[in-house]
């Protein structure tokens, strides 16, 4: 099998040189032969093709915006390889979604030799996002999550404290606090609830059955949802529908995520597998919890499903566990990797 790891060497605060070399000395099934790459922002596409290309698995380190980048050059790809996560990031959405997170947190290394070993893979849907524009579109996919209205700005805030936060060498659940005065800026900013997104849908209570104007527009593929803070259910990543939720006003968003950190929510507008609505004032937007600009007023936004793609499935929760157990036990060391990786 041929595996390879691209890793995100400024995620994690700056675990990545770490990483690669355990992986490097990390005894895979023989079968195994392994590459490392560290991702170069201004060559990844680059990298994507000439590396990943008749790979059989590509194992992608860092956070949900690593994640998003390569994913939506892999999709591409004729037949793309089957995908695997180690988490570095500060949010881990989609890692925590597919499990990936708790198996990292629970076996290391050891978590992802076994899901070589078992090799079972499931179906990861993703996304495409058409923003037309007046003057052109712009195309971009994304897997766990889009968000039109307040969130957008707020991860556009976000973007100024990366440098910092990338830095910092604490922990993800420590970093998240330096997120949370630019969210209090952008509620307080938006408290006249004013109205971006004119949608084809009706707002779920009677009393404002009549308009379909609103301030936020979530669309969620995994249930979780800014760094795990939400929690929602019945969101499904591989059934080729988006949970798509909309919001009178900033605070009304800001209700939910309190919400979600409470209990399980789900106040869902409608599951669709395509969408589509207009922009009636500028508006910042995010995909993967990564700013992406702003969508001009008049502009159109049409949100279809992109492709289907197949990732490796971590091991189960009891499983972990028998298998850390027994993990420690043992005093015998698993069979050599047959290939030295190559760390480019």
């Amino acid at each position: 099998m041929e595996c390879l790891f691209f890793i995100n060497p400024r995620a994690g605060s700056g675990s990545g040189e770490q990483l690669a070399m355990e992986i490097e000395s990390f005894p895979f099934p023989v079968a195994v032969s392994k590459q490392v790459v560290f991702t170069d922002p201004a060559r990844l596409s680059a990298q994507v093709h000439s590396c990943a290309t008749r790979k059989d698995l590509v194992i992608i380190c860092g956070g949900d915006g690593t994640i998003n980048k390569i994913v939506s050059l892999l999709v591409h790809f004729p037949r793309p390889p089957v995908v695997a996560f180690i988490p570095l990031g500060t949010g881990n959405d989609l890692a925590r979604s597919t499990g990936w997170l708790n198996s990292w947190k629970r076996l290391g290394l050891h978590g992802l030799y076994h899901a070589i070993s078992r090799s079972e893979t499931g179906t990861l849907d993703t996304w495409k996002l058409v923003l037309h524009e007046p003057g052109g579109q712009v195309e971009q996919v994304f897997v766990s999550y889009a968000g039109f209205g307040c969130d957008g700005r707020i991860c556009r805030n976000f973007s100024s404290l990366e440098h910092l936060s990338s830095r910092l060498p604490a922990p993800s659940s420590i970093k998240k606090i330096f997120y949370v005065l630019p969210g209090f800026k952008v509620m307080f900013q938006e408290m006249t609830a004013r109205k971006y997104f004119l949608t084809d849908d009706r707002y779920p209570y009677p009393a404002m059955a009549n308009d379909n104007a609103f301030s936020q527009i979530l669309f969620l593929n995994a249930p979780s949802y800014a760094g795990g803070v939400v929690q929602a259910e019945n969101v499904n990543f591989s059934d080729g529908k988006l949970d798509v939720m909309a919001f009178k006003s900033c605070l009304a968003y800001f209700l939910y995520m309190l919400c979600g950190r409470i209990r399980k929510f789900r106040p869902g507008l409608s599951v669709r597998d395509h969408y589509r609505f207009k922009v009636l004032l500028d508006a910042y937007y995010q995909v993967d919890g990564e700013a992406m600009g702003r969508a001009p007023s008049g502009s159109t936004v049409v949100i279809g499903h992109e492709r289907v793609l197949p990732y490796l499935k971590p091991l189960a929760d009891d499983m972990c566990r028998n298998l850390l157990a027994s993990w420690k036990r043992k005093s015998n060391r698993a069979p050599e990797g047959a290939v030295n990786p190559a760390i480019t």
